[in-house]
């Protein structure tokens, strides 16, 4: 690779610098490789006219310039759970948990007997913590892999009731030949506390984790705190506190129900739900990412004294804004027509692929029964029925609209009469193949008769004539 100055103007004068970036592409190999450039290479010149050809005065030559290492597995998600395989950032003292590597092979072999190295986790931990506590030992391995599958091991872990503080853990992944290898990657930061909370999001109807940790705009979700004591003292009068990690997203409802709670002396007492609250999507862009974040504090009862606090927890994983975010198009045409064709595009930034689309017509509209569709570019497969709204369906899930593609919806409408420019709202109704279903509510501008730039009833005569040559 190449780079040379165009002119005498642009090259690198004395005392100065410019950098140049190479991105380059990764062959796939049967196990790890290092690779070593050979060298960079500058050359200088005193010639100041380039325009018959650039005469070199010098080079300099630096040999062994960047090494790397190709590795053959990647470490894809490094996460502490509950015993159920749900992620979770706090536990009480006293509780198991869960280390879950995920680890997929990128080479271009199957990879054999594949575990955590150096052997074992790395344990990083502060505060107090009794003996070896956290005592972690494998519970499920990887036998095999093929290239591009992936495959989890999973470290069951236990605590004492007298640990407090934060763990964490890092690892590489290897093979049984140890010539397999990943980068060495860090967990997330668990919190262990005799006094802890559990967060949840959830659906507010099912009470079943939101489908795909992904919802919509006007969709409601339930944040859901448990707690658990493993002191031998109750704790009375707990008041929680919740926020959304990303502002301009969610808006509280409601909530928490109740306002105070208590919890009975442990060890292993819980109260589960302690606090609900109800948030709704009324903000942010597609595909946005949030949580929350909250504790609960009270106050301990004989034989403890004063307040207690849990550690902090977040929801796990995030929950995804999922949206459409439709395009009208022409965004504005004029009164009277009678055959107005418009068009609805989408994005399926959403949360699952698209089974159904409605379009709701306001007053003054009537549709002529005219409509098309167009999915990925290709498919027309999509049928329409009603009238108000104009429903398209996909024929079978084959059609579904994936996420990330895009579709066109067409109508042809007669408008309504309107002595100045007047918008009007069109519903664009999405159920998706989770069968949830969100509105978003779309433009369209009507100009009154002969106005507008250009006017779409432009009616004044002209002499037209075709030439050809």
């Amino acid at each position: 690779m190449t780079f040379r100055a165009s002119s005498w103007a642009n090259s690198i004068v004395s005392g100065s610098s410019l950098n140049f970036t190479l991105n380059m592409v990764m062959r796939t190999t049967t196990a790890d490789v290092s690779e070593t450039l050979r060298d960079a290479r500058a050359s200088f010149t005193l010639d100041t006219n380039f325009a018959d050809g650039i005469s070199r005065t010098g080079r300099v030559t630096v040999n062994n310039p960047g090494s790397w290492t190709l590795k053959s597995l990647l470490i894809t998600s490094f996460q502490t759970t509950d015993t159920g395989g749900t992620p979770v950032s706090a536990i009480a003292a006293g509780t198991s948990f869960r280390v879950a590597i995920t680890v997929q092979n990128i080479s271009s072999a199957t990879q054999s007997t594949i575990t955590a190295n150096p052997p074992g986790l790395t344990i990083i931990k502060f505060g107090t913590w009794g003996g070896s506590s956290p005592s972690c030992s494998v519970t499920s391995t990887i036998a095999s892999l093929a290239p591009g599958a992936s495959g989890t091991i999973i470290y069951t872990c236990t605590t004492l009731s007298s640990d407090s503080g934060t763990v964490s853990f890092s690892a590489n992944a290897r093979n049984g030949s140890n010539n397999a290898t990943s980068r060495t990657v860090s967990s997330n930061t668990l919190s262990v506390s005799a006094f802890a909370a559990t967060l949840v999001v959830q659906d507010p109807v099912t009470g079943l984790p939101v489908p795909g940790n992904c919802a919509y705009v006007n969709q409601t979700l339930r944040v859901r705190m448990g707690l658990i004591n493993n002191n031998n003292f109750a704790i009375t009068d707990i008041t929680p506190t919740l926020t959304p990690t990303v502002a301009g997203i969610v808006t509280l409802v409601s909530g928490p129900t109740p306002a105070t709670n208590t919890i009975a002396a442990g060890p292993g007492a819980t109260t589960s739900p302690a606090f609900d609250w109800i948030y709704q999507i009324t903000g942010g862009t597609s595909g946005q990412l949030f949580a929350f974040t909250g504790f609960a504090s009270g106050t301990a009862q004989p034989p403890g004294s004063g307040a207690r606090t849990t550690p902090n927890v977040t929801t796990s994983p995030t929950t995804k804004r999922g949206g459409f975010d439709p395009v009208v198009n022409p965004i504005s045409t004029n009164a009277s027509s009678t055959n107005a064709e418009i068009n609805w595009g989408i994005t399926n930034n959403g949360c699952a692929p698209v089974k159904s689309i409605s379009i709701s017509i306001p007053a003054g509209f009537t549709w002529n029964s005219d409509a098309y569709s167009l999915i990925n570019s290709t498919d027309e497969s999509w049928t329409v029925s009603g009238t108000n709204p104009v429903i398209f369906t996909a024929p079978a899930a084959v059609n579904y609209l994936p996420l990330g593609f895009d579709a066109d919806f067409y109508l042809v409408l007669s408008t309504p009469t309107v002595s100045v420019s007047t918008p009007f709202t069109f519903d664009l109704g999405v159920t998706d193949s989770n069968n949830v279903f969100s509105t978003r509510a779309t433009t369209l501008v009507i100009d009154p008769f002969n106005s507008g730039t250009p006017s779409l009833n432009f009616t004044a005569p002209w002499n037209w004539r075709e030439k050809f040559q």
